[in-house]
């Protein structure tokens, strides 16, 4: 009973505040929330505003800081039975149930209809404001305009004033006139009179209006020009300010490297002279066994991971448990031994030194953000992790060993360093190099497939070389610091032609990793190729420094490379606001699906770009399933300089089968640190905590797997474990497009063949998008133009949806927003978020070319676009 007298009241209450208030007033009342597994969902009490969604433990709270709150620009909904639905923005998730059914439609219509009128206010807002700083000389010319206005007025002004004095005369002469009339005029005149009276107070109330309106104006118009001049000048300081100091940044980072260069070509010569004079010492008596000391002669390797609630720094050296004998180095090429040589002595004074430590670089914010504050909720709190615990590990590096005779003692030799090692190594392991080409044949395929012929099909090798049109990036970017990336209307002479739809297939470039990790019977060796292709996908953005086309709401990309890759890719943009796009990929033996939405802040010298989903990859024959989040990326001199890519930041990978998981670093580059750029280190954990493998490389380069040799549980209580690993196993390297492509957008072989024209596409296909068609055929200004028209069909269509959904909110009817074609939403079972999974319909469609689903997102001047492409046949 008094759960039904509770939902009366809350329908009741939000009734009222739906009835009594205007449309843009508040929604308030109390919903159920979900908080953890202990208390299920408890009663909470929700404010829904202009802006966001937030919610109290009671009303009382409302004066005070919220608990939880979602932006509403870029919140999704999902609704699953009749009282509950979902409230999500990025990895922040409400999951929410109302009382009854009428309760939780008036919730859904009153936070989509405040989501459009809060996406309508922040587009004209920012399109006013952009406007006004695209072009001053607009507004010079408004004021102009308005100062022409008020002379204008001033002329009627005096016109009237004058018409009025002749009026006053017309009546006085009209008084002295009636006197002389008979009475049968009087009434008339009189009558004439009164309103002639009246008429003539009018306009001269109508003249004091002016006057004063005329007079305001004027100081207004005034103070407009003199804070305009001052704004202008003002913007203009701002913007010399700061090029003047990006380039004094830049001059400073030039000569920092400058410095670091010298330092370390001054020490290794010293060290080699030194190197010199000991082994000539040495080589006097060599009679005598000759030993490495493991202390002095360590290729100290030292990298962080972090760990959830600790972090633990691995440091790394090889194996002392071996004598060396020296003449081992003879059997390496003159020239190699003596970089070796110089190698060892540099480490060995690196060694004597203070061991620099690198600063664990803190959590993702992505991977680490809660779900929502209920950390201020005592009863929701799940218990305190304990605070960040650094955990020092050494890993010994247990070399291939050999035996050589020196007058008839037997030593036995570490055969190189850790990056020696893994050079020599890298040749045979299983001569795999990852190249995209026609001649490919996937393992899984070619091993089920002996007997039949593949018939491949031609792919292009090149494209138009970029033209050179010279635009300044900052003439563009310096009127929209702090503004999302999407919101920044960029012209194609900084983009590459592909989509980003394309540009997300392209990293299963490396997908062949994917066909080895699925032979893999071992789950922690399979992990390690898991990680190292998470890594991959990054190869390809060291260089890549345009931006990809923003997709259309609805554009679709198909990349169906079984015949040589092994694989075929379906990606859709499903969403508008946020944009967010969905992607499904499978092969033989895997399958691997993830949607991608981003934040990005335009910060002046560099751009921060923070994506938000998790990838999902399944191995069906083992069942395992793995999730990981992607890393941040940020471009750099936006102002002045060259543009180059950092990715950086932390990456979990887990494997939610059989628990074990992989925790990857990316380094952020520093001018000022001697580590290799663009490191990535990371170990690969067992369910209980051990380390099992260790990973070491760069993702641009190469990555290498160490297998542990003595597993160590990381605890808190250890005091600095050693963890011994074996040889290097070299897992990827990239392999280089030839010079030739540096001029074709710095695009991979497989990059290069994405956007070829192929028939049978859907037509909402990336391949037909006209502007992005004409930049590849290097017609940038044709570009530009369609490209204008097809974002402006795009508003067209989203300002009809959004009055479609006032309209439907106004009348209390539920409105049924935008849906994907090809994928649908549903709760992931892993992270029980919403997510679009693929409904296995287009691949259908497509051999039937039943393409009436497909909205109409191109112009109608391009419907025959496909028909003018030359088609691969």
């Amino acid at each position: 009973m008094s759960n039904d007298n509770a939902s009366i009241a809350s329908s009741s209450s939000l009734a009222a505040a739906s009835r009594s208030s205007p449309a843009h007033t508040d929604l308030k009342g109390w919903l159920f929330k979900w908080t953890n597994y202990i208390k299920g969902y408890q009663k909470r009490y929700f404010v829904l505003s202009h802006k966001e969604l937030s919610y109290y433990r009671n009303p009382m709270e409302c004066n005070q800081s919220c608990r939880g709150s979602i932006h509403l620009e870029s919140a999704i909904l999902h609704s699953y039975d009749s009282c509950s639905f979902d409230v999500s923005s990025g990895p922040k998730t409400f999951h929410l149930r109302a009382h009854n059914e009428v309760e939780k439609q008036n919730w859904i219509s009153a936070i989509e209809l405040a989501k459009v009128r809060l996406i309508r206010q922040m587009d004209a807002e920012y399109d006013d404001y952009f406007d006004i700083t695209q072009n001053f000389s607009e507004i010079q010319t408004m004021l102009k305009t308005m100062q022409a206005k008020l002379n204008n007025l001033q002329q009627r002004k005096e016109f009237l004033s004058k018409q009025s004095s002749a009026f006053q005369q017309l009546i006085h002469q009209c008084e002295q006139s009636e006197q002389n009339c008979s009475m049968e005029f009087l009434p008339k005149i009189r009558a004439i009179k009164e309103r002639v009276t009246v008429f003539y107070l009018t306009c001269t109330a109508i003249i004091k209006d002016s006057i004063d309106f005329y007079d305001c104006a004027q100081a207004h118009n005034r103070k407009l020009q003199v804070m305009l001049q001052h704004e202008s000048q003002t913007r203009a300081d701002l913007e010399d300010l700061v090029k003047t100091l990006a380039e004094q940044q830049s001059h400073l980072e030039q000569r920092a490297i400058e410095h670091q260069h010298h330092q370390q070509h001054t020490t290794s010569e010293h060290h080699h002279s030194a190197s010199s004079r000991r082994d000539k010492s040495e080589n006097e008596n060599t009679e005598e066994e000759e030993f490495y000391d493991a202390e002095e002669n360590a290729s100290a390797t030292e990298f962080s991971v972090t760990f959830p609630g600790k972090a633990h720094r691995i440091h790394s050296t090889p194996s002392t448990s071996s004598p060396i004998n020296n003449n081992d180095d003879d059997n390496r090429p003159t020239s190699e031994n003596s970089e070796h040589k110089k190698l060892n002595h540099h480490r060995r004074h690196k060694k004597l030194k203070n061991r620099k430590k690198l600063n664990s670089v803190n959590d993702s914010s992505n991977s680490n953000d809660e779900e929502d504050n209920d950390n201020y909720d005592e009863e929701e709190a799940n218990s305190s992790s304990d605070d960040n615990e650094e955990i020092e590990i050494d890993v010994v590096t247990r070399k291939s060993v050999s035996f050589t005779a020196n007058n008839n003692n037997s030593a036995s030799s570490v055969c190189g360093g850790g990056g020696g090692g893994g050079e020599k190594h890298e040749n045979s392991n299983d001569n795999f190099d990852g190249r995209v080409s026609n001649t490919f044949r996937s393992d899984s395929q070619a091993s089920n497939d002996e007997d039949l012929a593949i018939i491949k099909r031609p792919h292009r090798q090149k494209i138009p070389h970029r033209p050179n049109h010279s635009l300044n990036l900052w003439s563009i970017m310096k009127n929209c610091i702090g503004k999302e990336l999407t919101k920044i209307p960029m012209p194609v002479n900084f983009n590459e032609p592909l989509s980003m739809l394309q540009r997300m297939t392209e990293e299963f470039e490396y997908a062949d990793l994917l066909h080895k990790a699925a032979k893999m019977n071992d789950p922690l060796e399979q992990m390690v190729y898991v990680a190292v292709f998470s890594v991959t996908c990054y190869s390809t953005t060291a260089n890549r420094t345009n931006k990809p086309f923003n997709p259309l709401l609805g554009e679709t990309y198909e990349c169906d490379r079984t015949d040589d890759l092994g694989w075929k890719c379906i990606s859709e943009q499903v969403s508008h606001h946020p944009p967010m796009l969905a992607q499904h990929c499978q092969a033989r033996d895997w399958n691997c699906w993830r949607e991608f939405s981003m934040t990005s802040k335009f910060r002046g010298k560099y751009l921060l770009i923070n994506p938000l989903d998790i990838t999902h990859l399944e191995f069906p024959a083992s069942g395992n399933h793995y999730t990981w989040r992607k890393v941040n990326t940020t471009v750099n001199n936006i102002i002045v300089g060259k543009l180059w890519i950092d990715n950086h930041g932390e990456m979990n990978i887990i494997n939610h089968k059989t628990g074990d998981s992989c925790h990857l670093t990316f380094h952020p580059y520093s001018y000022f640190s001697r580590e290799t750029p663009k490191k990535v280190t990371g170990v690969v954990l067992s369910k209980d905590e051990k380390i099992k493998w260790v990973l070491n490389g760069t993702w641009d380069n190469k990555m290498e797997a160490c297998k542990v040799l003595n597993p160590t549980q990381l605890t808190s209580k250890s005091s600095k474990p050693v963890i011994e690993t074996g040889t290097p196993k070299l897992i990827w390297r990239r392999v280089l497009p030839t010079p030739e492509y540096e001029k074709m957008y710095n695009m991979t072989l497989l990059a290069v063949q994405l956007n070829e024209p192929e028939e049978g596409v859907a037509p909402t296909d990336s391949r037909l998008r006209p502007d992005q068609r004409l930049m590849e055929e290097c017609r940038w200004d044709e570009a530009n133009e369609v490209k204008s028209k097809l974002e402006e069909k795009q508003r067209a269509v989203r300002r009809k949806r959004e009055e479609e959904a006032e309209e439907a909110a106004a009348k209390g009817l539920p409105y049924v927003p935008y849906e994907p074609v090809w994928f649908k939403k549903n709760k992931d079972p892993i992270t029980d978020n919403p997510v679009h999974m693929f409904t296995d319909k287009y691949w259908k469609c497509k051999e039937k070319q039943e393409w009436s689903a497909c909205p109409d997102i191109y112009l109608d001047e391009y419907k025959n676009w496909s028909q003018q492409l030359q088609f691969t046949k």
